[in-house]
């Protein structure tokens, strides 16, 4: 994508060096925003098996979610692969760092079989019907 591309659409990949400074300023963004989010998000994931968060960038809600849940394993993807290093990163620091699974990949193109999520959440991309994975029930 080339920058006046980027500049006229909005849209371009969170990636390389804007991804440290994106972590860093949604941390501080946020840090009063996730709690009541995750609060929305509780009742529509108690009793998963398998969440995904699609769009996860460095993690905050994915890892939120996942110590919410102690019995689900949770996914999360993004298309840049510095978000999910600094995804991974934060994971590793987490209680649920077992649970926790942050992989580069498009939610269009999934490698999971049809319904193997219970659950899913995005709070950092958009999708249109037609992209819908079938690999969520």
């Amino acid at each position: 994508m080339g920058l006046l591309q980027l500049l006229r659409t909005g849209k371009g990949p969170l990636d390389g060096w804007i991804a440290p400074a994106y972590d860093q300023g949604v941390q501080a963004a946020f840090r009063d925003v996730f709690p009541a989010l995750l609060e929305e998000v509780s009742e529509g994931v108690q009793g998963v098996r398998r969440g995904l968060d699609v769009g996860c960038g460095p993690g905050q809600l994915t890892i939120l979610v996942a110590e919410r849940t102690p019995e689900a394993e949770v996914w999360g993807i993004d298309l840049a692969p510095t978000m999910i290093e600094l995804a991974r990163r934060h994971a590793a620091e987490s209680s649920a760092s077992a649970r926790l699974h942050c992989e580069v990949a498009d939610v269009a193109r999934l490698s999971f079989p049809d319904g193997h999520f219970d659950a899913v959440v995005s709070s950092g991309s958009t999708s249109s019907p037609a992209a819908t994975p079938s690999s969520v029930r």
